[in-house]
Formats: structure tokens, sequence, C-alpha cells
């Protein structure tokens, strides 16, 4: 196998440091569609400091060996051959600290808070923090903060939602984040960025440019608000995912950006795509925008229906659709481009 030396170096660094490691992961087991191959080596840093760790073991022993960060793989698509590289999964690297849980006393920073002009809360989180469960948790009524409601049914996590700037329901994670921890795979450092710095708009950050820089946390400033509406609102947000979307199969998420003054689903329903499969890969009978695995359903399954499905809306409107979702390839002959 490739890189198969820097593999083991690897392998031993991680056990020397006491940090989880796998060979042949499958990778069907940490991705929300339920497909993709094994991955060479997978590893589980345990928090910031040993991502930290992870990447800096990688920069020098890795001989330039495929590299691939992962959350808990809801917008990503992996290859049936696996991944012959090394896979990091974060979802054991999940602090979360309140701004509030930091003061002298709590319940004094509270009360001043909410009586300010600006009753805010800065929360920070680790990369590998469940979204949903941190926006549950900002809800409970002993915190009651508000600005995180439209991600309470977004199965990923921090990390992936700060690098495509996830959002529903009108808002997103722009609205809130205020700054981001990344570490630098080309220079080995630690940068951290504010404000218009991270360049976010509809999906998009500036991470998505720099596939090099990966995330490792992020602040996030939210308002202290009324507990019973927060939570209300979210129940909403959550009722309205059951009802609308496909939960009950696995699927990546919404498939297509959407387009100016217009809506994906509603362009694919239009072109007659509903329930129209590839294989175990199944456009939506529920909601056009969604494919769905049916069961057994392969990566080659979801990109030939996602080209087919582009070429068909295409004819109708020529307008050819942009996939949100990112593709995990084997790291040595596939391309990452849809």
């Amino acid at each position: 196998m490739p890189y198969q030396e820097a593999l083991e170096a690897l392998y031993t660094a991680f056990r020397e440091n006491g940090i989880l490691c796998k060979w042949d992961e499958p990778m069907s087991l940490h991705t929300s569609f339920k497909i993709g191959g094994n991955a060479a080596l997978t590893v589980w840093p345990s928090g910031k400091a040993q991502t930290v760790l992870v990447l800096s073991l990688w920069r020098e022993l890795g001989g330039g060996c495929p590299l691939r960060v992962l959350g808990k793989g809801s917008n990503v698509l992996v290859s049936d051959k696996g991944f012959h590289g090394l896979v990091v999964l974060t979802t054991k690297a999940k602090r979360v600290v309140f701004e509030e849980d930091e003061a002298p006393d709590r319940e004094a920073f509270r009360r001043a808070a909410v009586e300010s002009i600006a009753p805010f809360c800065r929360v920070y989180a680790e990369c590998g923090a469940p979204l949903k469960v941190l926006s549950y948790i900002c809800g409970q009524p002993d915190r009651e903060l508000s600005g995180l409601e439209f991600a309470c049914g977004i199965p990923g996590t921090v990390g992936g939602a700060i690098v495509m700037n996830a959002g529903a329901y009108g808002s997103d994670i722009e609205q809130v984040l205020v700054s981001t921890e990344y570490y630098d795979l080309s220079t080995g450092q630690i940068v951290q960025l504010r404000d218009s710095e991270m360049d976010l708009s509809y999906r998009h950050s500036i991470f998505l440019d720099h596939p090099e820089w990966i995330v490792l946390s992020g602040v996030f400033k939210l308002s202290y608000g009324y507990g019973p509406a927060i939570r209300e609102q979210m129940k909403k947000n959550r009722d309205s995912r059951k009802e609308k979307q496909p939960v009950e199969f696995p699927s990546a998420g919404s498939v297509f950006k959407r387009p100016v003054d217009n809506f994906a689903a509603r362009m694919i329903d239009t072109a007659g795509l509903k329930g129209v499969a590839v294989g175990g890969a199944q456009v939506s009978e529920k909601h056009a925008g969604f494919i769905i695995n049916t069961g057994g359903a392969t990566a080659e399954d979801v990109k030939a229906l996602v080209c087919l499905v582009r070429d068909e809306v295409e004819k109708l409107y020529r307008y050819r659709l942009e996939c949100e979702i990112r593709l995990v390839v084997d790291g040595i002959t596939d391309t990452d481009t849809w």
C-alpha cells in the first residue's frame, strides 16, 4: 500500500502518545450517508491539544500521505474505495466553555448581562462538539441563550458548520460566530480569525478556499433571551424537519446549493425527478432536495444520481445546480470534483 511506512510511523507515534487510532476503519460507520470504504488509518484525538499534536505528527512523519479531517461526516460522500491515508475524526474534541461559568460569580455575571444594553454571553466550542447538542444546551433553563435555535436539527459538528457556514430557517453560523482558531498545515502555526476575516457567506467560508487550514474551535456570541420562547422555536424547527425532510433515511442533507431566486428542490421536482433512483440511491419522494440511501447505496450510485439530476435540471432551466456535498476520494486516483 502506498504510504505504508509513513502510516506505520504515525500509528506508532499516536500509540506512544496515548491517542486512539485504528487500521482499516470503515468510513460507512462515520458518515450520515452510511457509505464509504475503509480508511487506511483513523485517529480520534481527545481534544484540541491532541488534535494539534496529531496534525503536527502528520507534518513531521506523514511523508506526504493523504490527510482528511472529518467531524460527524454529515456533509460528505466517501469513496467506495476508501481512503489511502490518515483520517482524523474530531468527534471526541467536544469541550464547550460558557463565558458565565468562567466568571467569579456566575449568577452576578448573568444578572449584569441581562440588565445591560448588550446582554450577551460568549461560548467557546471545540471543533468536534455536536452542533445540535450545543444548540440544545444553550436553550435549557439554566442557560436560556438565543442565537442557535436554527441549529437544533443540524447533524454536524461545530468545525464542519463553520467551514460550510451551516444554516437553516433564515439564519446561519455567520450570525453568531465571532472568532475561530485553526491549525495551518503548511506552517504548523495556530491562528485566530475574527469577523470579516472568516469571509462567511452562503454555504461558504475562507476555510473552503484554504483546505490546509483545519478548524480547531469557534467562539459564539449568543444573547440572553426568554427560555420558553427559545425552546418553543427549537421544537418548531425540529418538528418541521421531521415533517418535511426524509430524516428516517441516511443522507447528507441538502445536496445542492440554493439557486438565486429559486429552490433546488422545486426545480428537481418540476423536472419530474422525485423518486428517481440509481442503485440504492434515490431522490427523496418527501423532499426532492435530498438524495437518500434506501439500502446498500454506493458512492458511485450517489455520484451517478447527482449527475443525472443536474443534467435534467439544466436541460429544463438552463441552470447547472451546484453540489454542496464534499467528496472524500481515495487519496490516490480519484478526483474530488463532481
